[in-house]
């Protein structure tokens, strides 16, 4: 069944958050409060202080995407239970940028290490190559 859920993303800033929602050609309002967001059904439930609203980006979406800064100061992102691929989408673009922010920089763009995926989310025992990326 389809429900807004929370999910933890590394997104620390809102100009961070802006130019990932930009780069995917999202249109997106930002709030000065957390505002209510409408799910699948039309119902409005959690709140956000930056919404993807579904009326504006229907091909996409199943219900609003919200984003709202967690107790860490980072924003978390709100997200219908059965649209997670563009969750994923958001994530990824959100750490390729990242990645080119910090190389035009000139610092040091990542430590590498490979490894085992860990167990609970292993497929077939492929080993994974994990790149952390400070800033």
């Amino acid at each position: 069944m389809s429900e807004l859920v929370v999910c933890k993303m590394s997104i620390k800033s809102l100009k961070e958050l802006e130019e990932t929602l930009q780069q995917l050609g999202l249109e997106y309002d930002v709030h000065d409060a957390a505002t209510q967001m409408t799910d699948y059904w039309g119902r409005q439930g959690k709140k956000a202080e930056v919404i993807i609203p579904k009326s504006r980006n229907k091909q996409r979406m199943m219900s609003d995407i919200g984003f709202k800064k967690n107790s860490e100061g980072e924003y978390d992102i709100i997200v219908d239970s059965d649209n997670r691929n563009l969750k994923n989408s958001i994530a990824q673009t959100h750490a390729a940028l990242k990645v080119m922010r910090v190389a035009k920089a000139g610092k040091a763009v990542a430590n590498v290490t490979e490894g085992e995926i860990p167990e609970n989310l292993q497929q077939g025992g492929q080993n994974a190559i994990m790149v952390e990326v400070r800033i």
